[in-house]
């Protein structure tokens, strides 16, 4: 099984130009990986893969590419897991970030926080049919993608958000649901991101 990860922070670059990721963490995966928010040569990196540049996403440390997350290659199929992500804001704070993901199917082999690659798309791409969760299905992945915050921003999803005395998020909670897709979506040849996608070279392996 194939998992795609893309620990995300919307921050504004000149606003919060010291932000970086400490760690991530999945327990049912039994993984922990540290970012270089936390220490230099970490296993992971944080960039700005997207046009909008306040988007802040870690990637494997891997060469000098901005790329959009990691991936995690595992014998293990789990109908449930708790991805958990510590940033540092502005080099005097820490932020958690925590996703309860919801499987809710076993018809393919890979899953991802990336609802762009859930769509269906033309013959020419891959043929693909959507994937979309429902309750997702009305929202776009702008506003519904898994992120954490400095403040709370006007967005979409299912979350609750722990603020300290200054209005800022310490802490969010999100419920992610998702179904199944292809692994050929995140490493085969087609899709728009080709560019900036995690290579499966790169994957971890546990």
């Amino acid at each position: 099984m194939l998992y795609h990860f893309n620990p995300k922070l919307f921050a504004e670059r000149k606003e919060h130009p010291d932000c970086g990721l400490i760690d991530f963490s999945c327990p049912e995966l039994g993984i922990t990986l540290l970012g270089d928010g936390y220490v230099k040569g970490a296993d992971l990196t944080t960039r700005r893969p997207y046009p909008n540049k306040r988007f802040l996403v870690s990637c494997r440390n891997n060469g000098r590419a901005a790329v959009n997350g990691f991936l995690v290659e595992t014998e293990k199929r789990l109908a449930k897991y708790t991805s958990i992500a510590r940033w540092v804001i502005d080099c005097n704070r820490t932020a958690t970030h925590i996703i309860d993901h919801i499987v809710l199917d076993e018809e393919r082999d890979a899953v991802t926080e990336d609802l762009a690659l859930c769509y269906a798309t033309c013959p020419e791409i891959g043929g693909y049919d959507s994937r979309l969760p429902d309750i997702m299905a009305q929202w776009s992945p702008a506003s519904s993608d898994p992120r954490l915050e400095i403040a709370p921003e006007k967005r979409n999803g299912i979350f609750s958000d722990k603020i300290n005395e200054k209005g800022e998020i310490i802490e969010r909670r999100e419920t992610f649901y998702q179904h199944t897709i292809e692994k050929d979506r995140l490493i085969g040849p087609y899709h728009y991101t080709c560019g900036r996608r995690p290579s499966y070279e790169d994957a971890f392996h546990v």
